[in-house]
């Protein structure tokens, strides 16, 4: 008698890809609870604002202000981005590439740098996300719209300032380093908040076991 697949552990992306890799592809969500969250305290900081506002202390007034129009734009900003990508994949691996849904950009496996969890320090302790290198990053940035490219150019600006790899794998540092030592490569974030399903852990050994897969292409990019 043929075993009956097991339907539950296929919709894992993670087993998935160790079973049949990314044919056909991992097509991941945005975290909508998440950015509803980001959503309610922006809010509520604009709130707090507005209550300091009303206040007769000069300084507690500034600071009102300075909240309003802060968490204001970022509660903008947080619900546009939760109507983008509302219902819609934020993040495809696929056997061609990387789809950043986001972005609207497509990134072929021969410009996939090696991928790693990195510290990312805040005000108030950190948190540890993804970076992945992407080759010829000008060449992708062009084709992006105005709006986008600004978002791309900040994405990849902050990067810089993240912590270094976790990671302890030589064969991986060294193929990173020499991505990264191409001036036209950029490191680049997937954040858990656009990615369902797919720890820190599970997104960065899918790519780098394609990564190494087709590393010989990487340094010379000729195949793809």
């Amino acid at each position: 008698m043929t075993a009956r697949p097991d339907y539950r552990v296929a919709a894992i992306p993670i087993e998935r890809f160790r079973r049949i890799g990314l044919d056909p592809p991992i097509a991941v969500k945005a975290d909508i609870g998440q950015l509803l969250l980001i959503v309610m305290g922006c809010l509520g900081f604009v709130a707090v604002g507005l209550v300091l506002i009303n206040l007769d202390n000069r300084f507690e007034r500034l600071a009102g202000v300075a909240s309003v129009a802060f968490f204001g734009f970022g509660a903008l900003i947080s619900t546009a981005f939760l109507v983008i990508v509302s219902g819609r994949d934020t993040l495809v691996l696929s056997e061609k590439g990387i789809h950043l849904g986001f972005y609207h950009l497509d990134i072929g496996w021969r410009d996939v740098g090696p991928a790693w969890i990195c510290t990312i320090p805040l005000e108030r302790g950190q948190i540890r996300d993804v970076l992945f290198l992407i080759r010829r990053a000008p060449t992708y940035k062009r084709k992006l719209r105005w709006d986008r490219r600004l978002l791309f150019a900040f994405a990849s600006w902050k990067a810089k300032s993240y912590g270094p790899a976790d990671d302890a794998d030589d064969e991986l540092s060294e193929l990173r380093q020499t991505v990264a030592a191409s001036d036209d490569s950029v490191a680049f974030p997937i954040p858990s908040l656009i990615r369902r399903g797919l720890s820190n852990e599970e997104i960065v050994t899918i790519i780098n076991s394609v990564v190494l897969e087709r590393n010989g292409a990487l340094p010379g990019g000729a195949n793809g």
